[in-house]
C-alpha cells in the first residue's frame, strides 16, 4: 500500500482492496477522522486538520483490509407517476 498527501488535511491510500481498507480505517477511528471515501483503487481519508492527519500516518500504514460483503442487493423503490400533465 502506498500513501500520499491530498492537500494538508487528507491522505490518499492506494490499495487493491479499497472497500476493505476503507472499512478498516473506519473501524480504527483515528482521532480527527472526518470522512473515508473508497474509490476504484484508493481510499481518501479526511481529517479535521494537518496535525490529526500527521498523527494518523503510522496507524494508517499498518492497517490491513478487512473482508467486506460484495454481493449485490436488489433495491426496489415504489414509484407512482400521476398528475394532470401526464396525458400530454
Amino acid at each position: 500500500m502506498s500513501l500520499r498527501w491530498y492537500g494538508d488535511r487528507a491522505l490518499l491510500l492506494d490499495s487493491p482492496s479499497p472497500l476493505g481498507l476503507g472499512a478498516a480505517v473506519q473501524l480504527s477511528a483515528p482521532v480527527g477522522l472526518v470522512d473515508v471515501v473508497p474509490g476504484a483503487a484508493s481510499v481518501l481519508v479526511c481529517f479535521d486538520g494537518p496535525a490529526e492527519a500527521t498523527a494518523a500516518l503510522a496507524g494508517l500504514l499498518s492497517l490491513q483490509p478487512i473482508e467486506t460483503a460484495t454481493a449485490a442487493v436488489e433495491v426496489v423503490l415504489p414509484v407512482v407517476y400521476d398528475g394532470t400533465d401526464l396525458g400530454e
